[in-house]
């Protein structure tokens, strides 16, 4: 392994993988000017220097059914991306999130010789912690977004790292300029859907939305739906099923809103980092209902914002409560009550400076993982 000269293989699984990872190749080419990238992932890490072997839209997918139909693609995948590493040996594999994709060729490449990280850790915490003993053979090190995570794996005898999470970190899109270039005067309402970038999530979350934006466009003048997609096909959807809403960048969206109706999953942290109020919501498919009501979880809670806070701080609006009536009830008192939206911005903001608080970057947890598994050889 030639530290200037390094091979690095990375894959994400989805859009918030893919801005993830981006920023890391960016950061490790700081420390690593001549390594070569290659990977599964989006047009960030395209943009990041990554050469793609396959975009990660096959991996998007969400859902015990949609799983299921996507899995002779994603074998094909797997395998296509094993036979270029035996052709291109990687020196470091950084599997970041999608695990149940990115684990198995971790411990792959690690029996020959890579070093492995996983970045963002499986939440063990929540359900399945029987995944411990694999994840101790998939990877020399886990890379933990958020601080109590680090614990589990360390216990289990998995070195880990809190990294924080890059959205904590990031500067905030100042309100007034994003209206102005989204042409929302200042006494508007504006209310961000965010109903998820997978093709499964859409196709579940669209036509609720399309119950939902009429009813609260309708209770008062002076307000604006818009949303954020992740590509070109979910923007026709939300054209033909949502006429009315508008689309803009993530972070104008974000900015420019009062509140969000979040879809449980990665984004309803980013919003809350992004001192939003929010509400979150989720539907599954009826056989991934009674699976998921099936399994144990360990916590009360789905929403990070909740999780991190240890209490309910935002709705949690999923399964059969997933209703178009419980979704307008719900954003209705978040717009109505100012107490409500400034005692969840006031712990948004708590919430925000732990993650700022990262014991060291994730670059630099790479780098520190790799000199470590050099000295041991």
């Amino acid at each position: 392994m030639t530290e200037n000269k390094l091979t690095i293989a990375i894959c994400a699984g989805e859009e918030s993988g893919d801005k993830l990872a981006a920023q890391l190749v960016l950061e490790l080419q700081q420390y690593y000017p001549q390594a070569q990238f290659y990977g599964i992932g989006g047009t960030r890490m395209a943009a990041a220097g990554v050469d793609l072997l396959a975009d990660y839209q096959t991996l998007a997918v969400m859902g015990y059914w949609d799983v299921l139909t996507s899995l002779p693609a994603i074998f094909r995948l797997r395998q296509r991306f094993i036979r270029y590493t035996k052709i291109h040996k990687p020196d470091i594999f950084i599997g970041v999130d999608a695990p149940d994709f990115n684990l198995p060729l971790a411990r792959r490449l690690r029996q020959n010789g890579s070093c492995c990280l996983q970045y963002v850790a499986p939440s063990v915490w929540m359900w399945r912690r029987q995944r411990l003993a694999n994840i101790a053979q998939a990877v020399d090190a886990v890379l933990c977004l958020l601080p109590f995570e680090k614990s589990h794996f360390t216990a289990a005898g998995i070195a880990a790292y809190f990294v924080g999470h890059p959205a904590a970190q990031q500067q905030q899109v100042e309100r007034n300029s994003a209206r102005q270039r989204l042409g929302i005067a200042e006494d508007t309402e504006v209310i961000a859907l965010l109903p998820g970038s997978r093709r499964s999530e859409l196709t579940r979350h669209l036509p609720l939305l399309q119950k939902v934006v009429p009813q609260l466009l309708n209770a008062k003048q002076n307000r604006y739906c818009i949303t954020a997609l992740a590509n070109d096909t979910a923007r026709q959807q939300v054209q033909q099923l949502l006429p009315q809403v508008k689309t803009a960048t993530v972070e104008d969206v974000l900015a420019a809103a009062d509140i969000a109706l979040v879809k449980s999953g990665t984004m309803v942290l980013e919003t809350a980092l992004a001192g939003v109020p929010l509400l979150v919501f989720y539907r599954l498919s009826a056989i991934a209902t009674w699976l998921v009501r099936w399994r144990k979880f360990h916590l009360p809670f789905f929403s990070l914002p909740n999780i991190l806070s240890k209490r309910f701080v935002t709705a949690e609006l999923l399964l059969n409560e997933a209703t178009a009536d419980n979704i307008v009830r719900e954003s209705e008192r978040l717009l109505n009550d100012n107490s409500r939206r400034y005692a969840q911005q006031q712990e948004f903001t708590r919430i925000r400076n732990t993650l700022a608080a990262a014991e060291i970057s994730a670059a630099a947890a790479v780098v520190a993982v790799v000199k470590r598994k050099q000295n041991k050889s």
